[in-house]
């Protein structure tokens, strides 16, 4: 009986001393990662797989590379430590994987930027929401407040992440001193022994030019240039492995908990009466009603290309598009600001203020129908250009930008303005790659030349990126055309072709996106043709001359 109590006393005991221990080891480990050597390895991969074979290559798929990498190892490294990733997460890494790789499918800069924008935004919001997948319901303020936390963690994620290793190694030997994790020490092995050898093969490398040879004929598939420039190579792996290794840590032990987000509380509790309000609005409607008279009578009832006080309607418009811009987009911002500080605690204040507000809106977006009308009026006399281009686009999503704050308002549903703006980059950027604006733009240009206007050669051919190519050879190959304006096109494209051989002639595939493989096929079929086309060779550099003007291929005089 003695023993079997014994046995009950101690088995009780066990039951009250176990759970604590589990609850002391689970508060050991919140927060912390289960894996941080491997997540470092997995950063540091990411990082030799970006640097070596695309350092100093010229820009081509570079940018597709990095995020798709990024994107990689955040997936990798979330099924490291047992992480599930939800549905919006999913999805935004998806979104944010397909713009980066449309970057090797658009090589016009305006296309590029933007795809270069929206796919960044995207690898940060996929930072910040990854476990939790909240991105969607970021309202402005968890936007940039989510963001914002991105810089503190850029400097210690890495440095947290390593400590984290060696406190990991260093409990598992204390808890468990018997068994012995051969994984663990091969990976602690290959970390260390990985930068060494890339090291010491570097520094052997350049003390030795037959070593170096042989060594670096083992990459000559990659094009690879590590044993030339090793101080360069180290440097910017240790930078993305440090950028990549924090980006990791935040995602993996910054994101799992949600946000407590209460969508009607204000930032900020309104101090403006409606009456200080009022008379804002009231002012400013008044200034634009006034202002918009004066445009329907210039813009919306009149002839193009006729004086105004010495001024053209085109010099007209070019003064004022910027302008008129600058006033919506302000406008914008001091209607949230106004919306956000403005005390409308009765139904008769909230109504007067939506009235009032909604008005001022809609007569800035008829300005930019004004605008738009400037631009187009500004583009029938000097041509299209990939800024004007733009710029029509952007103007559009500003004045869808007003109707949504107006929709918002109606239904007080300022929340999702975050949401708002970051659907409506993706949104301009996926509208710019659809409208491929430098095939548009060339396409525009020549008709304005067909229907007699000056033919602008100097900006078909530095102006326009390989994504106009394709339309240029269109028309030039089109049998009615005009024969002079056709010679024109074939010294343009002639031009083009010596420029494209210097910047392309020894281009490796880190360099080759699809435009340019595009246009590597068609100047090869169209070689018989313009090697036929003599340029004026002066030192270095060619020339060919249009309409009078001198314009340099590559090259330029001495």
């Amino acid at each position: 009986m003695e023993n079997i109590n014994v046995e009950n006393q101690s088995g009780i005991e066990e039951d009250q001393i176990s759970p604590s221990l589990t609850e002391e080891k689970t508060v050991h480990t919140e927060g912390r990662l289960k894996r941080p050597f491997l997540i470092l390895l997995v950063a540091f991969a990411a990082a030799v797989l970006l640097d070596l074979p695309f350092f100093e290559k010229s820009w081509g798929w570079h940018w597709a590379v990095a995020v798709n990498l990024y994107l990689i190892a955040v997936v990798v490294s979330a099924h490291l430590e047992g992480k599930h990733l939800p549905i919006p997460s999913l999805t935004l890494i998806v979104l944010t994987s397909l713009t980066a790789l449309l970057t090797g499918f658009r090589t016009a800069s305006t296309t590029t930027i933007a795809l270069v924008l929206v796919s960044g935004l995207g690898m940060l919001l996929v930072t910040v929401s990854l476990l939790n997948g909240q991105w969607m319901q970021f309202r402005l303020r968890e936007l940039i407040g989510e963001l914002f936390k991105l810089i503190p963690s850029g400097v210690i994620g890495t440095p947290a992440l390593m400590l984290e290793g060696i406190q990991f190694s260093q409990t598992n030997k204390e808890q468990n001193p018997s068994k012995s994790k051969p994984g663990l020490a091969i990976l602690r092995g290959v970390l260390i022994t990985i930068p060494l050898l890339l090291l010491f093969s570097l520094l052997l490398a350049a003390a030795d030019t037959i070593f170096s040879d042989m060594l670096g004929s083992a990459f000559d598939w990659l094009k690879l240039d590590i044993f030339d420039n090793f101080i360069p190579h180290i440097l910017i792996i240790l930078f993305l492995t440090w950028l990549g290794a924090a980006a990791l840590w935040h995602a993996l032990t910054k994101s799992e908990k949600p946000l407590a987000i209460q969508p009607d509380k204000p930032l900020f509790k309104p101090f403006l009466g409606l009456t200080e309000t009022s008379i804002a609005l009231v002012s400013l409607n008044i200034l634009f009603a006034f202002f918009l008279v004066v445009q329907f009578r210039y813009f919306f009832a009149g002839s193009a290309n006729v004086s105004i006080d010495g001024f053209t309607y085109a010099e007209y418009a070019r003064r004022g598009f910027f302008e008129l811009v600058v006033v919506a987009l302000i406008t914008s911002v001091l209607y949230f600001s106004l919306a956000s500080f403005t005390k409308r605690d009765t139904g008769v204040k909230k109504r007067a203020f939506s009235v009032m507000a909604g008005l001022l809106l809609a007569q800035v977006s008829v300005m930019l129908i004004s605008a738009f009308q400037r631009l187009r009026l500004y583009e029938q006399a000097y041509g299209f250009t990939s800024s004007r281009l733009a710029a029509h686009v952007f103007m559009v999503f500003v004045g869808l930008l007003l109707l949504a704050l107006i929709i918002m308002e109606l239904t007080n549903s300022f929340r999702k303005l975050g949401l708002v703006l970051v659907l409506g980059v993706l949104a301009f950027a996926l509208v710019m790659v659809g409208l491929n604006e430098d095939a548009l733009i060339a396409q525009q240009n020549l008709e304005r030349a067909v229907q007699g206007e000056k033919l602008d050669a100097a900006y078909l051919i530095h102006g326009l990126s390989n994504d106009a190519v394709p339309t240029l050879f269109r028309t030039m190959d089109d049998p009615q055309l005009n024969p002079e304006l056709r010679e024109k096109l074939q010294l343009v494209m002639a031009c083009r072709f010596a420029n494209f051989e210097d910047n392309y002639g020894e281009a490796t595939w880190q360099s080759i996106t699809i435009p340019t493989l595009a246009a590597v096929k068609l100047y090869a079929e169209h070689d018989e043709v313009l090697s036929g086309i003599p340029l004026n060779t002066i030192g270095n550099g060619a020339a060919v001359s249009i309409d009078g003007e001198t314009i340099w291929c590559f090259g330029l005089p001495d």
